[in-house]
């Protein structure tokens, strides 16, 4: 186990559909899934794309002991299309807690019921082994196991989405996966006070410049309006997420260099990188 106040891995990286294609490989395929881990107390899972799978074969086996909290940010595919197939749901002794904001007039029991209902999933919801406890995420904070305490903040994206903020100490781990930060600028700021400080910003970066202005409206922010934002919050390291499906990882590093050459070119002490799945950041 990692002595880091905070270890972070990331498991699935890509937006939208896996893809599971050479050109991508280095970038990665899986869709979000992140896990967040202090010394010695079990895992923190956000999200649970394909990329979960994938969390629960690489994580320590001591990282999914005891009472394990997965934290959705919303109900779309690549956000949720992993949850069925994570080992602990088939073991008794597990307690899963599944954190997610309700939409509209719909409960999270009901949706993920809805989800994993026969026409979907072979397995009902209730017939899994594990214990599984559900609970409707407002926006007060949270305290888990480990010192970790978990705020969250609705943002801007179609349906109702939240993005997370970690904290254990003095560090503070931000994740916002799915969020259209052109679409309001005082949502913009909020958003900048909730990630302000931040030793790690996990952002939508999922379109380009030219791309925005034909999707506008779709819930995804550019990388330089991500770069702007953790910029503005005084962020110490952004990592530039879900990727566009279609985005190569060569397209990638070019975008990436473009982007560390203006930060270069200003004196911005900000490090800017690409979420990698399979890498992991230690705080």
């Amino acid at each position: 186990m990692s002595t880091a106040s905070l270890l972070v891995r990331f498991h699935g990286t890509r937006g939208s559909v896996p893809t599971p294609e050479p050109e991508n490989a280095h970038s990665g395929g899986n869709t979000s899934s992140v896990s967040v881990t202090a010394p010695g107390h079990p895992a923190v899972l956000l999200d649970a794309g394909t990329g979960i799978r994938r969390a629960a074969r690489q994580l320590d086996p001591r990282d999914l002991v005891g009472e394990v909290n997965i934290f959705l940010t919303h109900f779309q595919w690549d956000h949720v299309q992993g949850l069925p197939f994570i080992p602990p749901l088939h073991r008794r002794d597990a307690r899963i807690r599944i954190h997610a904001p309700c939409q509209s007039n719909m409960c999270v029991s009901d949706i993920l019921k809805g989800l994993m209902a026969p026409l979907y999933f072979p397995i009902p919801h209730d017939e899994f082994a594990a214990h599984i406890t559900l609970h409707a995420l407002g926006e007060q904070p949270l305290s888990l196991a480990g010192g970790v305490e978990i705020d969250s903040l609705r943002v801007q994206h179609p349906s109702t989405t939240h993005g997370y903020r970690l904290r254990r100490g003095d560090t503070i781990v931000a994740y916002v996966p799915d969020n259209e930060l052109g679409a309001d600028q005082a949502a913009f700021e909020q958003l900048a006070e909730f990630v302000r400080g931040a030793r790690l910003l996990i952002h939508d970066a999922m379109l380009t410049d030219a791309e925005y202005e034909t999707r506008r409206g779709w819930g995804h922010s550019t990388f330089r309006q991500a770069l702007h934002l953790a910029e503005r919050a005084g962020v110490r390291e952004l990592r530039l997420f879900h990727h566009a499906p279609d985005r190569t990882d060569a397209e990638l590093e070019r975008i990436l260099a473009c982007l560390r050459q203006d930060l270069a070119a200003r004196g911005s002490e900000l490090r800017v990188d690409c979420a990698r799945e399979g890498e992991q950041v230690e705080l």
